[in-house]
């Protein structure tokens, strides 16, 4: 996997789990010391100030599932569909639904009239 595809999961990661922290202990152990890397360390690498090592590489391909990043990727909203009405049949439904018909049972109802 390319280092620059991994600093793009590690952005990812980020915006998914909320701390550049979460995203080091995913990174893994560094060897030289043997402790936990850094959230800073994480930053530098997720923001591609720092080219990712070869053990982050491989404790990120170990760590991270097609799951997770599926689960922190952006959402994709459906676009929102609308209709024109006149006045008159806007004041007429915003009646309905002061008197307590949901927009599901109103648009039903006219959907049935349009029917018959």
């Amino acid at each position: 996997m390319a280092r620059t595809e991994i600093a793009a999961q590690m952005a990812l990661a980020h915006r998914g789990l909320g701390s550049w922290a979460a995203v080091a202990r995913l990174c893994g152990g560094n060897p030289r010391t043997g402790r936990p890397h850094s959230a800073a360390a994480a930053w530098f690498y997720g923001t591609g100030s720092r080219p990712v090592p070869d053990e982050v590489a491989e404790a990120w391909a170990r760590n991270v599932t097609d799951g997770d990043l599926r689960a922190w990727a952006p959402r994709q909203r459906r676009p929102r569909a609308c209709i024109e009405v006149s006045p008159e049949t806007a004041a007429r439904l915003r009646e309905r639904k002061r008197a307590g018909e949901t927009w599901d049972e109103t648009l039903e109802r006219l959907l049935g009239a349009q029917g018959e």
